[in-house]
């Protein structure tokens, strides 16, 4: 086990909690995909769609509106705009179908071919909806290069294995004290690779 890491993870953590993400860590911990319904479903869908590609503070702005007006023509990207109100016509379909799925990397296929879900977007999603797994966008791989691992997944597993949080939790964790520090916490003299 790579204990830089896990020095790495358990100081991520105390971060987070210290600039009052402890809530959004216990949600993460506690969210999942067998307690979940429909409206919750569409409403992360929503969520994923609107914030890819953009800064959290644009999406939230964003998805606000959304929420709020309940009227997707807030969403000004053709392309999302059209995957939003395509999903709003088949959320209910696309939920029983994930239900029906027998295993998570199952559900992560089917997600994978509804509008808008790409490689990243689509494990985004199955992390929001309460499937154990993290999403490999640019503040993980970052981590996980610096750590001298080639996949996210078995970087977010590891820490798992180590520190008893799931993987979702490492992801939500390792992702936000990037957010919070706008990446420098890997420059930190005390954040060594191995």
């Amino acid at each position: 086990m790579k204990k830089n890491l896990i020095d790495f993870y358990n100081h991520a953590k105390k971060v987070c909690i210290a600039e009052g993400f402890q809530k959004e860590i216990q949600m993460v911990e506690d969210r999942k995909f067998e307690q979940i319904n429909s409206t919750y479903f569409f409403r992360e869908y929503a969520w994923v769609v609107i914030s890819s590609g953009i800064s959290n503070k644009a999406a939230i702005s964003v998805f606000t509106k959304l929420m709020d007006t309940r009227n997707i023509d807030v969403v000004k990207h053709p392309g999302k705009n059209k995957a939003l109100k395509k999903a709003d016509y088949n959320y209910l379909d696309w939920f029983f179908h994930l239900q029906k799925c027998d295993t998570d990397e199952e559900r992560i296929e089917f997600i994978q071919t509804l509008p808008y879900m790409g490689p990243a977007t689509s494990y985004h999603l199955a992390r929001n909806i309460g499937i154990d797994v993290a999403k490999p966008d640019r503040h993980l791989v970052r981590i996980a290069e610096h750590f001298n691992y080639i996949d996210v997944q078995q970087m977010c597993k590891d820490i798992s294995s180590q520190t008893g949080d799931r993987i979702g939790t490492v992801d939500i964790i390792l992702w936000r004290v990037m957010q919070l520090t706008k990446g420098t916490i890997l420059e930190m003299p005390n954040v060594k690779s191995l």
